[in-house]
Formats: structure tokens, C-alpha cells, sequence
């Protein structure tokens, strides 16, 4: 399981430019929130290439480096959640009506980096309770 996790993860990674072609050209923005500039989205995904990169090359990597890049897309995720949530407070206190912020390329957003987390976070348990054991 260690391996295949460990594979996933960088392939994961390694796809980022697939991502960002869907992202870019096809208005499919499945990886990351749309409420990101163009100039920050393209940032995100050629740092996740990179890290993929270092992760296909020292796999010892591989857990810290998906756990960073969960972490701030999900940190990403919330956040512009939290903007467009306010932003539908403020319609409603103005007695507009909002659309709804949660839509399904935000749905899987979520899905995936949650996903990510939870399988570094796995192998950081793993991880940890082998060193414990020596």
C-alpha cells in the first residue's frame, strides 16, 4: 500500500499539467479554486509539477511534499469559500440575491485535496509508527 500511495501521490502531481490545460482551455477547474487570479492558478499548478518532479526523483519526498500541497490548497479552498460566503452575507443583508458558492467544480476541489490529505497524512502515521518500533 506504501508504494501504490506513494506512486498515486506523484502521479497526482505529475498530471498538473493535464489539470491545468482542463483548467485553462476547457473551463474545467477541478483541481483548484476558481476564485484564484489566472496568474496565481498558473503559479499553483507549475509548483505542483515541480513537486511532482521531486517526488518522481527522491520519493523519500514524497509524503512532506503532498502534505504541503494539500495543505495549501485546501488553505486556498476555504478561504475563497470564506470570501464568497461573506460575499453572500453581505447580498443578503443588501436584499440580493446570491448564487450558490458551493458548485460542483468546488465539490471536487474538496474531494481531491482531501483525498491527498488524507493518504499523506496515512503515511506520516505509517511512517511514524515503523521509526517507533526500531
Amino acid at each position: 500500500m506504501e508504494k501504490a500511495s506513494r506512486r498515486a501521490l506523484t502521479y497526482y502531481l505529475l498530471a498538473s499539467p493535464l489539470f491545468t490545460i482542463l483548467d485553462f482551455a476547457a473551463g474545467a477547474n477541478i483541481r483548484l479554486s476558481a476564485s484564484i487570479p489566472v496568474t496565481g492558478r498558473a503559479v499553483y499548478y507549475a509548483a505542483a509539477f515541480a513537486a511532482g518532479i521531486a517526488m518522481f526523483k527522491r520519493p523519500a519526498s514524497t509524503t512532506g511534499l503532498a502534505a504541503l500541497e494539500a495543505a495549501v490548497n485546501l488553505a486556498i479552498l476555504v478561504l475563497g469559500l470564506w470570501f464568497k460566503y461573506f460575499g453572500l452575507l453581505s447580498s443578503a443583508v443588501e436584499g440580493e440575491l446570491a448564487a450558490n458558492p458551493f458548485t460542483a467544480s468546488v465539490i471536487m476541489n474538496a474531494l481531491l485535496s482531501g483525498t491527498v490529505l488524507a493518504i499523506t497524512a496515512y503515511r506520516r502515521i505509517a511512517t511514524f509508527e515503523s521509526e517507533m518500533k526500531e
